[in-house]
């Protein structure tokens, strides 16, 4: 098991389940001059990105793959994680960006299904060995990193000012997501020392970033233990 796995499984090894106050039914999502009230489906299992976008695909007909969301100034990316791991709540409000194919309600572009779509498309970056395509997987995973940026530094600068609002919960959310994006580095298989000297720049400035976020936690905790 490689290092960053390591730190993956003991990461979520520390979150428990989330409880009955992270459950979400509503999201209301601006497109445009529109609102929408996403209803989210009742589910035994947290409702995830993928969820949301399924139903915003549903309602605007637009192509699954086309659904950008913003929240926060962040991208939402991951299909797979809950959305309480992007600091949604019940009743959020997130910015959707998306045009309909030709401006036709209900516009296929494939006769495959989402999931058919979604897959090829994966396999197709993972199968891509060439130089240029570990690059591209490498260059993608440290931008979606770069946008939490920010957040670190927004972090560090209110336990600096004493002030306890979201330090918890940004840490817990932008932790996961920057290790997410560890990982994502991890799976790539160089083999060239372009693309493992890329991989090392891009490692190296997601680590500071967690690092730092993680020391702006236990600076944040001495302080409220005071």
């Amino acid at each position: 098991m490689s290092w960053f796995s390591t730190q993956w499984n003991r990461f979520a090894a520390g979150n428990s389940a989330p409880g009955s106050s992270d459950v979400i039914r509503r999201i209301e999502v601006i497109w445009g001059r529109e609102r929408l009230q996403i209803v989210l489906p009742r589910t035994s299992e947290p409702v995830t990105l993928g969820h949301l976008r399924q139903e915003i695909a549903s309602i605007t007909a637009l192509p699954y793959e086309k659904i950008k969301l913003i929240h926060r100034g962040l991208i939402l990316r991951d299909d797979r994680l809950p959305l309480t791991a992007y600091g949604l709540v019940e009743g959020s409000r997130i910015g959707l960006v998306g045009s309909r194919e030709g401006d036709r309600p209900g516009a296929k572009t494939s006769q495959l299904s989402v999931g058919e779509q979604k897959a090829r498309e994966k396999k197709a970056k993972e199968q891509d060995t060439s130089e240029q395509g570990l690059m591209n997987r490498i260059t993608e995973a440290l931008d979606s990193a770069k946008l939490l940026f920010p957040e670190v530094e927004e972090v560090e600068a209110k336990v600096e000012k004493g002030e306890a609002e979201g330090v918890e919960e940004t840490h817990r959310r932008v932790s996961e997501l920057l290790l997410r994006q560890l990982l994502a580095l991890d799976s790539v298989g160089v083999n060239s020392d372009t693309t493992r000297q890329a991989r090392k720049v891009a490692v190296k400035q997601v680590q500071h970033h967690l690092d730092r976020l993680d020391a702006a936690w236990s600076k944040f905790k001495a302080k409220s233990s005071l």
